[in-house]
Order: structure tokens, then C-alpha cells, then sequence
């Protein structure tokens, strides 16, 4: 037989009081249909949340 286990809880220490996450964030819509590793997916970089902003980096760094 195999037995699991999980243990869950809720910090309520000062350090995560003050860095609170939030489980879910609701994309933009330029950001929906994205990933942020698309790697992790099989999909190329192109499908990459900031796939346009790196290339458009790249190019202006390359035009200087």
C-alpha cells in the first residue's frame, strides 16, 4: 500500500504578512494565449509572455 501525505497551513509570521502572493493573477489581454516558460510546454520561445519585448530590446541594442 502507498500512503501520501500532505500538510498545509497559513503563515501568519511578520516576513510573510509583508510579502503577501496572490495565488492566481488574471493575465492582460496582450498576456492571455501566453506562457511564462514556454519551454515547459514544448513550445518555442515565441509563445514566451515577453517574447516581443526581448526581440525589441535585441534589435534597438543591435541598431546602436
Amino acid at each position: 500500500m502507498k500512503v501520501s501525505w500532505q500538510v498545509t497551513g497559513i503563515r501568519k509570521d511578520a516576513f510573510a504578512e509583508a510579502n503577501h502572493t496572490d495565488v492566481e493573477i488574471e493575465k492582460s489581454a496582450g498576456e492571455k494565449g501566453r506562457y511564462i516558460h514556454p519551454e515547459v510546454f514544448g513550445l518555442d520561445d515565441e509563445y514566451g509572455i515577453d517574447f516581443e519585448r526581448h526581440t525589441g530590446f535585441i534589435k534597438r541594442a543591435h541598431k546602436e
